[in-house]
Formats: structure tokens, sequence, C-alpha cells
């Protein structure tokens, strides 16, 4: 439904920008980045009126608004090239706009550094196309379009990795003073007019001014920066390598997931099934019990998730988004060129993100809303644009009233149809938080009703099953308690704890008829979700407690 939704959301951004250039977007990316630079800020400067379990963010102190600091730099790293676009725009743009998109730039930059995200500095690379997009403005004179663009340059490299030295006033000088910069007339493109003989205005730009190719510029920054990697590259592995830490093994195991079903994969989602079981030793001794349902990169998850079927589907479309970048690219004029390469930078960082993290709605929908841009600029904007074009056109003509007479009834009856799934998790939150009170009050009673509303409400969440079994073993219901988690097992498939659980309750119930059999099935599941687990010992002794010696030597040597 989530990816249904974004693919829904780049039509929809399409259609609403085929008439007009999407400066909009650029806008409201830096607006919504406000309270996220905001709150970092009051992060940074430990100021936060909240108290946050640093265990969330990795230990850092920087987290803003995501909750996470991967996300919020990442989110960070697809406004900057907004903001630069905006900064370096002619035309329109007044100096009040690039001055504020210039400090909001500096501000993203700055937190980023504070958010401690290898992940982020790293999309902010793709910032450089709005800077080659400067450098092939024709408006600007020579020195001109080099010292905004190197400055520029300078500033994305120095300023997240300097943020921690900058303090408050460090960071509100160097804000103002890029925004006055960037705002003056003289560091912006501007409209060269000439004229003829008879006085009248002809061109926009000076006749002699012949535009370069792009790998003119290209080249001589690619090679600057393959010379800086290798100058600097083992500063550059080291800090590679400690940012992506048990990434690798989480690469490894999407791998080999995708290795046992290639075509279709394992099913989307599901990752989480199998990690337990596929990691190495090594990380199972390190992080004994830290697990993951995530493979923390898209591209791999899609893999695992959806084999080559999904994944070919995925690269089709960023394909189909580049070609429709560079048609776009080569039909806006000059400061259509600014948002393109705005746009197209802010797309590129989001996939450089993607390929480490950024498994979240929030940022799939700013992708989606790119897409949709980026399909606008480069479909063209010739009226009735293909067949589907042609009939919501068809329908956009008719009369209002007519419209709306349609549309309200359909609305309503979806909105009727859809209240039930959508507010479940909302009601079934709350009934689960109610829940969590009446068990710290010692209410056991109370808190089992709670949690069958919650269950009754979304009874596929293996939680609240595990969360009830909970609570029904603390009132003495242990066949009661047994079946809630073994359902609880079998809708999280391939969760070692929740598995041990229910092994521990089966192990408890083993005076009565049957439940033996049940005790040795679920520990051996055990082995199997988590065979390199920190429990070989637990389930060894129940091994040998029931007579079955051999097994039990078997674990311990395994």
């Amino acid at each position: 439904m989530t990816y249904l939704a974004v693919c829904f959301i780049a039509f929809s951004t399409g259609r609403l920008f085929r008439d007009r250039l999407p400066w909009s977007v650029p806008a409201v990316a830096m607006v919504g980045s406000i309270p996220v630079l905001g709150y970092a800020i009051l992060q940074a400067f430990d100021r936060d009126p909240f108290d946050w379990a640093t265990s969330m963010s990795f230990g850092i102190d920087v987290m803003s608004t995501f909750g996470n600091p991967n996300f919020t730099s990442g989110y960070l790293a697809i406004v900057a090239p907004l903001a630069c676009a905006v900064a370096f725009r002619g035309g329109e743009a007044g100096g009040l706009v690039r001055g504020i998109s210039g400090a909001v730039l500096m501000s993203c930059l700055w937190c980023i550094g504070h958010l401690g995200s290898l992940q982020g500095q790293l999309a902010l690379v793709a910032t450089a196309l709005v800077l080659l997009a400067r450098l092939q403005d024709r408006r600007l004179t020579g020195l001109s379009k080099w010292i905004g663009s190197l400055a520029s340059a300078v500033l994305l490299i120095v300023v997240p990795i300097m943020a921690g030295r900058l303090g408050l006033a460090g960071l509100v000088g160097l804000s103002v003073v890029y925004a006055l910069l960037i705002s003056r007339d003289s560091f912006r493109p501007l409209e060269a007019v000439a004229e003829t003989a008879d006085g009248a205005p002809t061109s926009r730009v000076p006749q002699k001014s012949g535009r370069r190719s792009m790998a003119y510029y290209v080249v001589p920054v690619v090679g600057f920066g393959v010379a800086g990697m290798v100058w600097g590259h083992g500063f550059i592995w080291s800090r590679f390598s400690t940012a992506l830490g048990e990434r690798w093994t989480f690469w490894r195991v999407a791998l080999r997931i995708f290795a046992d079903s290639p075509l279709t994969g394992l099913g989307l989602e599901t990752f989480s099934t199998r990690f337990a079981e596929l990691r190495d030793a090594g990380h199972a001794a390190i992080s004994p019990t830290h697990l993951t349902d995530s493979a923390h990169s898209v591209p791999l998850g899609l893999l695992a998730g959806g084999g080559i079927l999904v994944s070919v589907a995925y690269l089709l479309l960023a394909l189909s988004v580049i070609v429709l970048a560079l048609r776009a690219w080569r039909s806006c004029s000059e400061d259509g060129r600014y948002l393109v390469a705005g746009l197209g930078a802010a797309w590129t960082a989001f996939h450089l993100q993607s390929a480490v993290s950024v498994d979240l709605p929030s940022l799939g929908i700013l992708h989606g809303i790119l897409i949709g841009s980026l399909l606008a600029l480069g479909s063209g904007r010739e009226e009735g644009n293909g067949r589907w074009m042609r009939l919501v056109d068809r329908w956009s003509d008719r009369p209002w009233k007519l419209r709306m007479g349609v549309m309200v009834p359909i609305g309503t009856v979806i909105l009727v149809v859809l209240a039930g799934p959508l507010l479940a998790p909302v009601m079934a939150d709350r009934a689960h938080h109610q829940a969590m009170i009446s068990i710290a009050r010692g209410e056991a009673a109370k808190a089992e009703r709670h949690l069958l509303y919650a269950i009754d409400e979304l009874p596929s969440d293996g939680l609240l099953w595990s969360r009830l079994a909970r609570v029904q073993q603390a009132g003495g219901a242990m066949e009661a308690a047994y079946r809630s988690s073994l359902r609880a097992v079998e809708l999280r498939p391939g969760d070692p704890a929740l598995a041990l659980e229910t092994a521990r309750r089966a192990a408890a119930l083993v005076s009565r008829p049957g439940y033996l059999d049940e005790a040795v099935d679920r520990y051996e599941a055990v082995l199997r979700a988590d065979p390199l687990g920190p429990h070989r010992s637990e389930i060894a002794d129940f091994f040998a407690v029931i007579g079955r010696n051999k097994r039990a030597t078997e674990i311990r040597g395994s």
C-alpha cells in the first residue's frame, strides 16, 4: 500500500506541475526543514526540553524530529540541493529569497555535521549537480561563476566536518555572511540584454557567450574529487567502515536471501524472518540479541524481498527518471536548469542515502514528489499529452457542480469503507497504551481487557499477542498464555525472542498431556530461528533433563 501511495503521489505531482515549473517544491521543502533544523540546533546546544533515550539514536544526542540521526541527515541532504538551486536562481527570485535559501543551506550543512551521519555527508555530494548548473550558466562571467561555485563546494565539504567547532555565533555568522553574498546582484545570474539598431531588446544572453559542453566542467570536478579520495583514502575508508558497522552483515544476509529465491525474493518486509538464521558467527558473538527487520538498504531490501522482478521494476523507474531529467535539462531555460539540477540532485541524494537506510514512509513520499516534479519537467507540456491525460483533461473541463456531485459521494463511500482499517492501528495503539498503564498499576485483569480490545482491532500484530501472553502468565492462566504466545510466533516467524518465550511456556506445562512434544518442537524452532544465538545452553539443558542426552550433546557441540 505504501508503494502504491508513492506512485499515486508521483503521478499527482506530475499532473499538478504539467503547466508550470515546480518551484514550490523546493520552497515547501525548505519551509518543512525549519522545525527540523530548529530542533536539531536546540539539541546540539543541549537545550532540548524533552528527555530521549540516546540508545534510540546510537548514543548521539542530536537526532531532531525524525527520531534517528540517519533519517534526519538524509532529509536535510535532500533539502540542501533544493535550497542551493533557489539561492543560485536568477530571474524572478528576489535577493531576500536567495538570502534565506543560502541561510537554510548553511544550516543544513551545520546540522548534518552534528547529526554524526556519514551517509548524509556523502549524500551532499549530489549538490554538485547544482554547482555544475551554475558553471554552465551563460549569463555569468567566468570569475563570478567560478568564485560562487568553488566557494559553495568548499563549504559543502568543510562545514559538516567542522560543525562541532562552530558555536551558535559561528553558525549565525556563517549563515548571515553566505546569505548576504548569495543575495547580492553581482553574485547571481544577471539577464544580459542586447539591443538592435532601433534600440529594441532582442536577446537576454550575449551572442558571443557560447555554451560549453558539460564534460568541460564535469571532467575537472571529477578529477579533483578522485584525487582527493586517493589522497585521503585511509581516513575515508576508516570513517566509511566505522559508519557502516554491522550493515555489512545485514547486506550479506540480504544477498543470501536473494540467492535462495532470486526471481521473486522471499516477500516484501520479510527480512526479519531469516536474519537471525542467516547472520554470521561474528555478529552473533558481538550482538547476540541485536536483530533487525530491515536490510538497511532499499535496493538490497527490494532484491531480498522482491527478487529480480521487483528490483528490475525499481531500476527501470530510476532510469526513466534520469531520462526525463536529461530531457528537462535540454528543454529548460537558464533558471529552469537550476530547478532541474536541484530536483535531480535531491533525487540523487535520496538514492545515495537509501543505499544504506531511509526505509521511512515520509522520505518515500518526498521521493514520489521529486519523481513527479521531474516527470512534469521532462515529459513536455503539450495539451492532452497521452490518452490518460486527455481523459483527465476532459473530466477537468466538466462543470464544477457536476464534478463535486460525482466525487463527493464516491469519496464518502471510500472514506466509510476505509475508516475501519485506517483507524484500527490507532485504536489498537491507544488500547495498548492503556494496558501498559494498567500493568504498571498492577491491574492485570484490566490490562488483559485492553489488550484483547487491541487484538480485536489489529489481530495480525504479533507483539500484541506476546504482551497478552505475558499478562495471562502473570495471572496464572498458563495454557491461555501458551496459546497466545503460539499465535505471536505464527505472526512473527523468525523472531527468536518470541520463539524462546513460547518454548519456555510449553516447558512449564510438560506435566500435562501433549505438552512435552510441544516443548520439544518449540525449542527446536528456537534453534532454527537463531542457530548461533545465546540460548543454546538453555536448550541443551532442557533436552538433557528430558533424557535426550544425544541431542543435548549435539546442541552443545554446534
